[in-house]
């Protein structure tokens, strides 16, 4: 059984390392925080009483070429990669905390929206959809009457 954060020790290990590389002598990696194979990119999502908005933070891509959006009834897959602009002249990181690589997020909606009516919008690194309810999710009033 895995402990829930088990990338906590990650943290530890990096510690021992740089610790063995100082007692050894020799010159320490640059200080890396521990990236998975697939970036992890927050998200926000809220509803109103007439939409339900998605608010993802993707700081360093091109939203038109770099992300594909698929809505099936209540989910929404945000699929894409973060590309990595360092390529070229070598160079000496003394830190590296930026995560480049694929990302896929599936969200499970609050209600079922009209994909058709969906907007989105991307400005200073912040992807925002909106997503209408469907006319079957929209609460109503029901009116009572008596007998």
């Amino acid at each position: 059984m895995y402990p829930k954060d088990w990338t906590a020790h990650f943290s530890s290990i990096n510690q021992e390392m740089e610790r063995l590389l100082d007692h050894l002598g020799g010159s320490k990696p640059p200080a890396a925080r521990f990236c998975p194979s697939m970036v992890e990119l927050a998200v926000d999502v809220y509803e109103t009483m007439e939409e339900v908005v998605v608010v993802m933070e993707l700081a360093g891509l091109q939203a038109e070429d770099d992300v594909e959006l698929i809505v099936e009834g209540a989910s929404l897959s945000i699929r894409g990669q973060r590309k990595d602009p360092r390529m070229g002249a070598p160079r000496t990181y003394h830190s590296m905390e930026i995560c480049y690589g694929p990302f896929d997020r599936s969200l499970v909606l609050p209600t079922t929206v009209d994909a058709d009516g969906a907007s989105v919008s991307y400005r200073d690194g912040l992807l925002e959809i909106t997503l209408p309810k469907s006319p079957q999710a929209k609460a109503r009033r029901i009116p009572i009457k008596a007998r």
